[in-house]
Formats: C-alpha cells, structure tokens, sequence
C-alpha cells in the first residue's frame, strides 16, 4: 500500500498541475489540464507541457494551481481577475472586465458625394442600426461640425459642404465612459464625366454608355431629366436630334452631341432612263434637291414643294448615262442616295 502511494506520488509531483476548469466533472474523477507557461514548485511548466490530470476523490487531497485557473473562461486567469463572471464570449481588458464594444456592422457610413477642388460639395452619411443608445459623432478636422443621432431623427444624420480632403469621424455614447469609435474617411475629387452613344437610326434610338460619378442630368431636344444608370436608351425624333450631358460638378465636365434621324427617302425607278420619283417621308412641305456626279460637282439644286402624296417628280433625261447623287434636305430629311442613268 505504501508503494502504491508513493507511486502515485512521483506522478502528481512530475505531472504540472496547474489546471483549468473544464465543464463538468465525472462521479470521482476531476478533470483538468495546464494552459499557461510559469515556474511551479513542481518545476517549469511550458506551453507544449498540456496534459490532463486524473485526480481521484479520497485517494489524495485536491492540489490545484490558483494561478492557472480561469472561473469564467475570458482569458484571465483567476487570480487577476476582477471581474469573476463575465459573459461568454465578451470582449475584456487585463482586468478582466467587460470593454463595451458595439458591432461593426452597427456602423453605416457612405461618402454620397465628392467635392471639386476649390469647392465645398462633398457629403458624408452616417446611420447607426443599434438603436438602444443616443450617439454623437464628430468630425474632424472640421471641429465646428458634430451629429446628435437619436430615435427623434432616426439614429440618421449627414455632414454637408465639405471640401476634398481626409477626414477623422469619431462616435460616442453619452453616458459609457471610455467609449469611441474612429474610422478615417477621404473625400476626393470626382471622376470625370465620360459618354459614348451608339446611335440606331433605323430605329430612330439612341444608347447611353455613361461613367464617372453622377447623378447624371441629360437633356434632349430641350426635355430635361436626371438618372443614376449608366446605360440609358433615348428615342430620337426625325431631324436634328441636340443630346447633352453633364452633373452636378462642374469640374466633371460635359457632354453635347447632335444626331439627325432623316426621314425616309426612296428613289423608284432605279436604275432610270430618265424620269424618277422620290418618295420623301415625314412632315416637310419643302426639301432642297441637289444632283450632283460623282467628282461632287452640283448639276442642279433648288427647293422642291412636297405634295400631299409625299411624292415629287425630277428628269435625269438629259444627263449622259452614268451614277449621279441625289441629295435631299430639309428639317427631318437629309439623305444622299446613288442613282443609275441608262
């Protein structure tokens, strides 16, 4: 029997045991296990020196470690511990006290708009989703500017005219002391304003490729609206079609552009002998005809009325055979079309 003591002895005093509080304990047996690296009276203890030890009730006294235990499982053991039951899964200081923390995701701050340089146009948004405390955010260095966000504006609020530049936006809670929270926020100078159109006449549509940072405020034969996409479709009218782009910033730049949809224009017969008829489309009661060869020499321009049928008469007779250009143009026709003479 004494053998079987001092047996069990030498594997106590060999055998760390400095512990930690597990989850539970078993009938008769303890379980515990070393979790920290520090001089014992038993010798050193080191980080890969983990082991469980199996001490059984009424055989030996329970010989624990104070040094190495943690109660509440925060990370700081026992014996500087002040606070002996903090929550799961909190956030601590060395004390082992409780550091009020809010989630990241409480936090919404979007930069809505940038600034010219010169300017004061920039805006920066700033909404808070935990709505169990008041806030007051400021921000810096424009000192003279802070936000109370409370359930009376609903926890929302904006910073307004600020120039380019980078930012310090700081938030506190009344009433928790030690509590900030700071993100840096940049301001800069907006993208500049790009356009690329794609036009279909055969449609009479026009395609909006925009980039740059809108809002966008497009205008169109004098009709004026504002958009957020960057890809559009415009229906265009017959004739001169005046487009044009820009933003809020001058700085951005700006877009103009003219586009004419001709109405349609068809010359029967085709090849010809002599006489053809031009069929002319739309709503003009003149056009000017032009006949010209091919070296671009005029043969013949004049302003030709348009009948009620839409159809006017001309003579290529007296022209040597050969091709010739027939140009019509008026406010929604302008078409240059090839004609045959035999």
């Amino acid at each position: 029997m004494t053998l079987r003591i001092f047996y069990l002895l030498s594997i106590l005093l060999t055998t760390p045991l400095s512990a930690q509080k597990t989850s539970g304990f078993s009938k008769d047996v303890v379980n515990y296990s070393a979790i920290r690296t520090m001089n014992t009276s038993f010798g050193p203890l080191t980080e890969s020196q983990h082991s469980s030890i199996q001490i059984h009730r009424g055989l030996l006294p329970l010989i624990i470690n104070r040094y190495e235990i943690d109660s509440d499982g925060d990370g700081v053991v026992d014996a500087y511990d002040e606070c002996h039951s903090t929550t799961d899964g909190v956030t601590v200081d060395y004390k082992g006290c409780e550091i009020f923390a809010l989630d990241s995701e409480t936090f919404v701050i979007e930069t809505l708009s940038n600034s010219c340089i010169g300017t004061n146009e920039g805006v920066i948004k700033v909404e808070l989703l935990n709505e169990s405390y008041d806030y007051v955010v400021k921000l810096s260095p424009e000192s003279g500017q802070s936000l109370e966000l409370n359930d009376t504006n609903n926890f929302k609020g904006e910073f307004r005219r600020l120039p380019t530049g980078n930012y310090n936006l700081c938030l506190t809670i009344p009433g928790v002391d030690n509590y900030e929270q700071c993100f840096e926020i940049n301001i800069t100078e907006p993208a500049p304003l790009q356009v690329v159109t794609s036009a279909d006449y055969s449609n009479k549509m026009v395609d909006l490729i925009l980039s740059g940072d809108g809002p966008y405020i497009i205008e169109i034969n004098e009709r004026e609206f504002i958009t957020e996409k960057k890809r559009l479709s415009i229906q265009l009218q017959p004739g001169n079609n005046k487009i044009a782009v820009r933003t809020k910033l001058i700085c951005q730049g700006s877009y103009f552009e003219e586009i004419f949809v001709s109405e349609e224009v068809i010359v029967y017969p085709n090849p010809t002998e002599g006489q053809v008829q031009i069929y002319v489309g739309g709503k003009d009661n003149t056009v000017e005809l032009s006949v010209l060869n091919l070296q671009g020499q005029s043969l013949f321009n004049n302003q030709i009325q348009v009948g009620n049928n839409r159809v006017i008469e001309y003579d290529l007779g007296n022209y040597p055979s050969g091709v010739y250009l027939l140009q019509l143009t008026g406010k929604e026709v302008n078409q240059r079309i090839k004609v045959v003479k035999l």
